[in-house]
């Protein structure tokens, strides 16, 4: 039995939409620049956003999926990604609650947060309301026991945020850690969330440093950071992999067209006794000699 103090923290929301992406790249961007060593996941399989967080912030990025691997193996993946970091942020996917159909949440944000015991923030969308928002954050709250630690109000007017602020800290036992203002200049366009051109890296990185410099304002950082210092130990089990008896050299390829590939499958097959061997079908006129196998994923059309 492993047993390890991994400070981490899951980001939701109470739908799609609601600004999780762009606060999520802005808090690992400022957590970067105070020289952190962070680790960033997403829940579910979606591989655009770890490619993103990888190529622009630096973090090193996985996915976490509790459809495809039972709750033991989600551990492993996630203790072995987040070793050595000093804080992992995971994005969760849809709603929080929100799972492969109506009557169930498996596989959902909340699902995840449970088995790994993440404490949770919930990121809030204030666009047009204002007692409202209070309502929300107490129903998302009190719907099922849940990790749910604090509240960050997204795209609320700092003319009515003490306000709000003070309403939900005195109905429920919840820190509001800050507020997102309306940042037009600094949203990702949904296109930079899929293919990153090497070219648009800089621009990229230099709007995500001026979106960290907002949210160190608006945000109060360090109280996230000691959210995510209060998770408990996660204690994991390393699984016994079969070795083969000779290793085999597998090829995968691995460039700008073939990229949605899970890093933890590469992982496993190299416990396993493979030899992976990345190569490139844009730019290699010809294949690594004596390979015994190919594996292609799936990438941008």
């Amino acid at each position: 039995m492993i047993i390890m103090k991994l400070p981490r923290i899951m980001l939701v929301a109470p739908s799609s939409e609601s600004g999780k992406t762009l606060i999520t790249c802005g808090i690992l961007q400022a957590l970067v620049n105070r020289k952190l060593n962070v680790a960033s996941f997403k829940c579910g399989p979606d591989f655009i956003d770890p490619l993103f967080h990888g190529k622009v912030i630096g973090t090193k990025s996985s996915n976490l999926d509790s459809f495809f691997v039972e709750p033991s193996t989600l551990r492993h993946l996630f203790g072995n990604s987040a070793a050595g970091s000093d804080i992992s942020v995971i994005e969760g996917v849809m709603g929080f609650y929100d799972g492969i159909d109506v009557l169930s949440m498996k596989a959902s944000s909340y699902e995840i947060s449970n088995i790994l015991s993440i404490p949770v923030i919930l990121i809030v969308d204030c666009q047009g309301a204002s007692s409202t928002i209070a309502a929300t954050v107490k129903g998302l709250k009190e719907f099922r026991s849940n990790n749910i630690k604090g509240v960050i109000l997204n795209r609320v007017s700092f003319s009515i945020y003490d306000e709000i602020k003070d309403l939900i800290e005195s109905e429920m036992n919840i820190d509001v850690i800050g507020y997102v203002p309306n940042v037009k200049d600094l949203i990702l366009e949904s296109r930079h969330l899929g293919l990153v051109l090497p070219s648009e890296i800089s621009s990229l990185k230099k709007k995500l440093v001026e979106l960290a410099n907002v949210l160190e304002k608006s945000l109060d950082i360090d109280l996230f950071i000691k959210i995510a210092n209060t998770a408990e130990d996660l204690s994991y089990e390393e699984p016994k992999f079969p070795t083969l008896d000779e290793k085999l050299r597998i090829a995968v390829a691995a460039d700008d067209a073939f990229c949605f590939t899970y890093k933890d499958n590469l992982k496993i097959l190299e416990k396993m006794g493979a030899e992976i061997i990345e190569m490139s079908p844009i730019h290699n006129k010809e294949l690594p000699a004596d390979i015994d196998g190919l594996i292609f994923s799936g990438g941008y059309r």
